[in-house]
């Protein structure tokens, strides 16, 4: 049995959970060029708590874009785990998503007459089950995210 990482064709290392090198990204051309990134470099270790600040246009969207898999960079690296996502197909990233990646969107999509706890247990009550190494869900796949358990 595969877990998800493998299941995406490249193998898995002890390295940060997250790594930029030099990632850069850049929207447009000539007159038109802007950098959203510029040679950010950064890594997150397993279990760490970070986050991300700055003014509006500073690339915090962009960076989030990136490291959920929705977008890529122009130029430098983007690393999962020690896995070169640069180097993963378009099914492998929604792979990589959909079984290591969540969302929390900053319109939150909470239902309105719950508090905090009660909209996450709706989620959370969906029935999840480990199958062939990877986890499943009772969701639909367009909407389905789950967690790895290792």
């Amino acid at each position: 049995m595969s877990t998800p990482i493998e299941a995406t064709g490249m193998p898995a290392t002890d390295e940060a959970l997250l790594e930029f090198r030099d990632a850069m990204k850049i929207y447009g051309a000539g007159e038109g060029e802007v950098r959203a990134l510029a040679g950010v470099s950064f890594q997150i270790q397993p279990g760490e708590f970070v986050a991300m600040m700055g003014p509006s246009g500073s690339g915090k969207s962009t960076t989030m874009n990136i490291l959920g898999c929705l977008d890529t960079p122009s130029a430098g690296r983007y690393y999962f785990r020690g896995v070169d996502v640069g180097a993963l197909t378009r099914k492998q990233r929604a792979r990589l998503r959909r079984y290591y990646l969540g969302f929390v969107f900053q319109g939150f999509n909470l239902l309105a007459r719950t508090n905090a706890l009660e909209n996450m247990a709706a989620y959370a009550s969906r029935t999840i089950h480990f199958r062939d190494g990877l986890i499943h869900s009772d969701l639909n796949h367009d909407t389905a995210t789950a967690a790895s358990v290792r």
